[in-house]
């Protein structure tokens, strides 16, 4: 039977997490509660809330702090009243949730994601109509709506509950988009704003620069479908012949053409074309004075926005002194895709083929760094022909990635890492830390400027080979949902001269383009590695290094973007780099200690078949002094040694081979011997 309940002043404030309150010590106590319990909330709907300290300065106000989306599943606003409730009786765990998205960018986005929402809303409680917050890469938030609840009434969400995404969108007529949902968005917000309220300062030249086959043309293409506006191409390879050729262009009367037509998205595909240094034709010379000429002429014409598209990327834009950057308004780099878009476009593609059971799209997504859309379309439907029987199977996309060229993979890579958080064993406190201060650092920047506190934006770790800081950086990044750009430093090293620090310096960049985004620095400590010969009296110039010093003392005045570097030798790192202020934290990861051990075993022995024997107490305790990493390798290891005695053994087909105690002592006494 529940208490009586109580009642308090809502307050909404955006750095509040989803399905928390936070209340002060004595309204806990009238409920009779502790942080953690979860209580029922009542406004105009119900929601059922964890319980979380008061922050600071809420004391005594008899107020509920939650954040915008919990009031919004409440009905309620800042000011209102609401009741608070302590059942005894936890909701029951959820087994099955059902999500419907706004749209199908959305829903494309949210089923890239599927796997990983139920580790990222752990601990939730949701029930029908209730919306949730997904995690998505870049700035505009994506919500869901939850449709369907097992069981029914609220539910707690647990790592073991599955998601699905009802299909009542009509696809069948739209332009789908893949690893577009940022850009498209952007793009829509200036039409909305250009051609539909006619905002006469809005921005109208937008180009569109990056890698070619990512759908930059596609986009547009389905931003006049969706604003139902009228959609004109032309291709500068066509007027750069034309103009070489000597024919009259038609460009002059275009714009007194098209605003006849009413709203028109005007789009000048392949302007790369245009950029070629080494041609200083008269054609070529005539070609680009027609398109600046139409790009300085189509700010008098309110009807018509003009989108450019060039494969030049955003580096090569700022030395381009042909068609002139400046005679656009908005230049919004595409970059390459990450694993999630990849699986984005792999998903779409896969629309209307039948897969077989064995098929795991996110695999082939992992296998595809710097794929285009256009690459990974191509990659399915060769499977679909080469398919001897009416489902796709794993092996048939195996076989077209045979004959599909090797993708080009950028020289910077920023990429979602495919790394469980719950895999990552032994450094609790320092996952906590991390997770906690990186994530308020990277998301709620607002919090720590409104407490007057400096937000942590780097992190030095050391410790031994194999204590697993590469794994808890990309388990990090997966976590967050953040970018992830990785840089080996002694391969970095290897860049002599100026080269290493541009790379480096263009890494940066890339970052501040792709908030939120973590940069991860691992073994460091070859950046500052300096020979001495008597000859020399004082240690070479270091560019890289100093690059590094730049842009760490930079950090402090973005947004976005945190660093994390690693090293086995922090001895070798010089003052200059570890002076106050340039790294936030400096945390040592010990080596796994028993329980650690035991938990790590668990983790890469879960997918090998173990007799009743194997004992991981006892394991945990034999291995005394190894590293994760070391661990990882005794568990293949003593799986690889099963095979070989079952394929000794002349088993039949399907026998799998089993592990056993005796197994795990062999590749021990093999390794102290």
């Amino acid at each position: 039977m529940s208490a009586a309940p109580l009642s308090l002043t809502l307050i909404e404030s955006p750095e509040i997490e989803d399905g928390v309150v936070h209340l002060d010590n004595a309204d806990q106590r009238a409920l009779t509660v502790v942080e953690g319990d979860i209580i029922r909330v009542d406004g105009a709907r119900s929601a059922y809330l964890k319980i979380r300290p008061a922050l600071v300065g809420d004391h005594n106000q008899r107020i509920a702090k939650v954040s915008l989306l919990t009031a919004h599943n409440l009905g309620l606003q800042s000011g209102q009243s609401l009741q608070l409730y302590h059942e005894h009786v936890a909701p029951p765990y959820a087994e099955r949730i059902t999500l419907a998205a706004l749209d199908d960018i959305d829903r494309i986005h949210i089923l890239a994601r599927i796997k990983a929402l139920a580790s990222f809303c752990h601990g939730r409680v949701v029930d029908s109509d209730d919306s949730i917050r997904i995690p998505a890469l870049g700035r505009f938030p994506l919500l869901a709506k939850v449709k369907a609840v097992q069981p029914q009434g609220p539910v707690q969400i647990t790592r073991s509950t599955s998601f699905v995404v009802e299909t009542g969108l009509n696809l069948s007529e739209t332009l789908l988009l893949g690893g577009m949902r940022d850009a498209y968005k952007t793009c829509a917000m200036l039409v909305e704003k250009g051609l539909k309220k006619k905002d006469p300062h809005i921005r109208r030249r937008i180009l569109l620069c990056g890698p070619s086959g990512l759908g930059k043309a596609r986009l547009t293409a389905r931003l006049a479908q969706d604003f139902e506006v009228q959609h004109h191409v032309i291709d500068c390879l066509q007027i750069l012949e034309h103009a070489q050729e000597g024919k009259e262009s038609k460009l002059s009367t275009l714009l007194v053409d098209l605003s006849r037509l009413g709203p028109t998205l005007l789009v000048l595909d392949h302007m790369q074309a245009l950029s070629a240094r080494q041609d200083v034709s008269a054609g070529m010379l005539r070609a680009r004075l027609q398109v600046n000429n139409l790009l300085e002429e189509v700010w008098s014409y309110p009807n018509v926005m003009v989108f450019g598209i060039t494969s030049d990327s955003f580096e090569e834009l700022a030395q381009d002194d042909h068609i002139a950057p400046e005679l656009f308004d908005f230049i919004l780099p595409i970059d390459n895709l990450t694993r999630w878009e990849r699986l984005e476009v792999l998903n779409i593609a896969a629309r209307k083929i039948e897969l077989a059971k064995d098929v795991d799209l996110s695999l082939i997504a992992a296998l595809m760094p710097g794929a285009s859309a256009r690459d990974l379309t191509k990659l399915v439907r060769s499977a679909a022909d080469l398919s001897f029987g009416p489902r796709v199977t794993a092996l048939d996309l195996r076989e077209a990635m045979r004959s599909c060229p090797v993708p080009s993979s950028p020289a910077i890579m920023c990429d979602v890492p495919d790394v469980n958080w719950n895999d990552v064993a032994g450094l609790e406190d320092i996952k906590h830390l991390m997770l906690e201060t990186l994530n308020w650092s990277l998301f709620q920047n607002d919090k720590f400027m409104a407490a007057g506190v400096k937000p942590p934006r780097s992190v030095l770790m050391s410790g031994g080979v194999g204590t697993g800081k590469t794994t808890l950086a990309r388990a990090l990044a997966s976590r967050m949902a953040a970018n992830f750009i990785e840089i080996s430093c002694p391969l970095l090293h290897a860049q002599h001269g100026r080269s290493g620090a541009c790379y480096l310096q263009k890494a940066f960049a890339l970052a501040r383009r792709k908030p939120p985004c973590i940069i991860f620095l691992d073994d460091m400590d070859a950046l500052f590695e300096v020979l001495f010969t008597p000859e020399l009296v004082e240690p070479p110039e270091q560019p890289v290094a100093t690059q590094l010093i730049a842009e760490l003392d930079a950090l402090s005045a973005l947004t976005g973007v945190v660093v994390i570097a690693a090293t086995n030798r922090p001895d070798r790192l010089t003052p200059e780099i570890l002076r106050p202020g340039r790294f936030d934290y400096a945390l040592t990861l010990p080596m796994p200690d028993k329980s650690a051990r035991k938990k790590i075993l668990n983790i890469h022995a879960r997918k090998l078949l173990l007799e009743a024997d194997v004992d991981f107490d006892r394991l945990a305790q034999n291995t005394q002094g190894m590293s994760g990493a070391e661990i990882s390798g005794l568990c293949n290891r003593v799986g690889m040694m099963a095979l070989r005695r079952t394929l000794a053994e002349n088993a039949g087909p399907g026998t799998m081979p089993v592990v056993t105690a005796d197994l795990f002592d062999q590749a021990l006494r093999g390794r102290k011997g």
